[in-house]
This record gives structure tokens, C-alpha cells and sequence, in this order.
């Protein structure tokens, strides 16, 4: 019979192995978190913890699963739907096992950090030595980088993101540089507005907290400024993507036909699902109760095919055909009603007040990270998203305030 400290160490290979996982496999991924689950029920040694605010957030993220295995009940196509909720599992398992272990065994000592961040820096490093290899500049950039290894650049973008705001409880300045210019480096490659604009806030954010000189405030900040204006005015594949957005394609908005032979822009694409959104909330009066998970995409592909935004179908790309809302909100509200949404609310709002509440910083830019993300994208249609926005969210509640800072040794275990 393996001893309680044999467990620990069991555990905290898997969770360091899971937050690995989410940049490399999400079967995987799947894997670790059922092995969590096993190692969790053979330590048989059951103590649930957390506070009010706590069981709160665990009971959003349970309710919001449930809902949308629920809703698939009255949708007309079961199995379909309760695949697509199959995604949210995670929403049942991860906080489960959050309150039901001791805080300390989800969090990870500073060794562990290191362990990650020499991983997922080395995983950069070879992306970008493939890219090079291959000879053509556009494998450096956005999709085509994170090719080899069958990633979303936004998603990946993400989670390089989130491991820069780990580095803020890295106490080795030869470290903080090493993986800090590697994760900004392949960053700007992946070229997400969303994530470069997020980063650049986060870098601000971190400055002003951390730092006390205001010399070296000013310079840092004038230094941040000049990289993003040098990125944005001199000619390059990352301005490029963000000088595609256009003012004079918003015209297509409110437009009743559109066309196949229109180029249309992330933003205006964006815009454009909003009002279909509200649209179809509107004519199928599902305000409430929302129009089932399945139900939602089909009643998309026929708004886009009303608009001409498709291709034949019985060709290789079929055009916007099978897009999703990219916003999570819209996502919930149309799939699973007023309910999902106010739900997925409950979700962000108790981490702000948890955030707030233990004076963790690394909480409240993480929970602004991904309330930010699922305005671009639904992210937890993804299982890659919703593990994620779980993993990362626990590792931050698992962080004690009083170690959240450069001064001291972040040594959890």
C-alpha cells in the first residue's frame, strides 16, 4: 500500500505532466486527467476544503456542464448534443478534485515551474528551428508555426500567455529573461491581435505592480511602447495581420446579402455572427431556454447560406459553413439560453471576487485573460480551451498570496 507521500509525488508528476499536456496532445491530456481521478479515488483519504466563494465557483462550473447535458434532452438530437457537452466535462472533474484534495497538491514548487517552462520553451525553440528549415517565411507565422504539432495559434497563444504570468513567481533573473523572451518571441509569431494586445497589457500591468524605481518603470514602459510601434508602423507579416482589419468592411454588418467573393476580416466577421446571434435568438424566441447545443451551428449554417457567405458545398472548402459564434457568451446564450449565459457569468464573476478577496494578482490576470478570450472565440466549445481555462485557473487559486511576488522562493511543497 503506496504511503500518503508517495501519493503526493504521484500527483504532482500529473498535474505537471496535464499542464504540459495542454500544448502538446489532447488525448493526452484526457489521459492524465483520468489518471488524476484514479489517483484521487486510490488515496481514498477524502478532505473537502475551500471556502463560500469557492464552492461557489466549483458549483458555477458543475451547473454549467450539467446545463448543457441537460439541454440536449429537448433539443431533438441527443446524441449529438450531449457530445458537444462531453467537451465540458472537465467543468465536473477538475473543480471536484480542486476541493476535494488539500490546496497545497495542485500547486507547484518552484523546481516544478522550472520543469515546465523548460518544456514548453523548448517546445517554442523547435517550432521555430522547423520553421526555419523549411525555407518559406510564412511557416514563422500564426497557423502554420503551430502546424507540426496540430495546434490553434489563438489557443496556443493562450497558454504561452498564461506562462508568461507564471514567470512572475520566478526569483532568477537569468530565467525570467531566458523564458521570457522566448514566450514574447513566439508570441509575436503567432501574431493573435487578441493575445499581443492582452500580453502587451499584462506587461504594463506587471511593471506598475512590481516594480517600486520609477526610473525603471519609465524606461521598461517607453521600451514596451517603441516595440509595439516598431511592430505595428514598419512592414512585417504581424503588421500585416493587424492592418487586414478594415473600417470600410463594417459596411457589411447589417448587410441582407453579402456574397461569396467577399473578403471579410476577423472584426467584421465577428460583428456579423453577434447579429446573427441575436438573430436567431429572436425568430426561434429561445431567449431562455436557447435552441440546444447542436441546433445552434445549424441554425448558423443557414443564416451564413441566407447571406451567400458559403462555398458549394460540394467542394473542398466550404466557405463559413460549420463557423461557430466565436464568443463564448453569444455561444451559451444561443445554445443553452439565458440560463447557460448567467451561468458562464457566475464562472468569471466568483473568480474576480476570489481574485480580489486573496489579493492574487496572478488570479485576477488570469481570469481577465480568458473573460477577454471568450469574446473572440468560444473557447469552451474546445476540449483544448475548456482544460485550459481550468488547469491554469486552479494552478492560480492554488498560488498562496504572501508567495505571489519576485522577493521570495516559490517552494510549495
Amino acid at each position: 500500500m503506496m504511503n500518503q507521500l508517495t501519493y503526493r509525488h504521484i500527483t504532482k508528476g500529473l498535474w505537471l505532466a496535464l499542464l504540459l499536456s495542454l500544448g502538446l496532445s489532447l488525448k493526452l491530456s484526457a489521459i492524465l486527467l483520468v489518471a488524476l481521478v484514479l489517483a484521487r479515488i486510490l488515496e481514498r483519504n477524502f478532505k473537502w476544503e475551500g471556502n463560500r466563494h469557492e464552492w461557489i465557483w466549483a458549483g458555477c462550473c458543475m451547473a454549467f456542464f450539467g446545463w448543457a447535458a441537460l439541454s440536449s434532452i429537448w433539443s431533438g438530437d441527443v446524441a449529438a448534443d450531449f457530445k458537444i457537452a462531453e467537451r465540458k466535462a472537465s467543468f465536473l472533474l477538475l473543480p471536484l478534485l480542486y476541493l476535494s484534495w488539500p490546496f497545497k497538491r495542485l500547486s507547484l514548487a518552484r523546481v516544478h515551474l522550472r520543469i515546465y517552462h523548460f518544456v514548453l520553451s523548448g517546445l517554442c525553440l523547435s517550432l521555430i528551428g522547423i520553421a526555419i528549415a523549411g525555407g518559406q517565411i510564412e511557416s514563422l507565422f500564426y497557423h502554420e508555426l503551430v502546424r507540426p504539432i496540430g495546434q490553434h495559434a489563438v489557443y496556443f497563444s493562450a497558454i504561452l500567455l498564461f506562462s508568461l504570468l507564471l514567470l512572475r513567481q520566478e526569483i532568477q533573473s537569468i530565467y525570467l529573461l531566458l523564458f521570457g523572451s522566448v514566450y514574447g518571441l513566439t508570441l509575436v509569431l503567432l501574431s493573435s491581435k487578441l493575445m499581443l494586445g492582452l500580453a502587451a497589457l499584462a506587461l504594463f500591468v506587471m511593471v506598475f505592480y512590481k516594480l517600486k524605481n520609477r526610473k525603471i518603470k519609465a524606461v521598461l514602459s517607453l521600451g514596451i511602447l517603441a516595440l509595439i510601434t516598431a511592430l505595428l508602423l514598419i512592414p512585417n507579416p504581424v503588421q500585416k495581420r493587424f492592418s487586414d482589419v478594415s473600417v470600410k468592411r463594417l459596411s457589411y454588418v447589417n448587410a441582407n446579402h453579402i456574397g461569396q467573393d467577399v473578403y471579410l476580416d476577423g472584426l467584421s466577421l465577428r460583428l456579423i455572427q453577434v447579429r446573427l446571434a441575436f438573430q436567431i435568438l429572436k425568430s426561434e424566441n429561445a431567449w431562455l431556454l436557447g435552441v440546444g447545443n447542436s441546433a445552434a451551428q445549424t441554425h448558423l449554417d443557414q443564416a451564413y447560406k441566407s447571406l451567400d457567405l458559403y462555398a458549394p458545398e460540394s467542394g473542398a472548402d466550404r466557405g463559413f459553413i460549420g463557423y461557430n459564434f466565436h464568443n463564448q457568451y453569444l455561444q451559451s446564450w444561443v445554445q443553452g439560453g439565458l440560463l447557460a449565459l448567467l451561468m458562464l457569468g457566475g464562472i468569471f464573476i466568483q473568480l474576480a471576487i476570489l481574485a480580489i478577496r486573496q489579493r492574487n494578482l496572478t488570479l485576477a490576470m488570469c481570469t481577465a485573460l480568458f473573460a477577454a478570450f471568450c469574446l473572440t472565440e468560444s473557447v469552451f466549445e474546445r476540449q483544448q480551451g475548456v482544460m485550459a481555462f481550468l488547469c491554469f485557473t486552479l494552478l492560480s487559486l492554488a498560488m498562496r498570496p504572501e508567495q505571489d511576488t519576485y522577493s521570495q522562493p516559490q517552494n510549495l511543497i
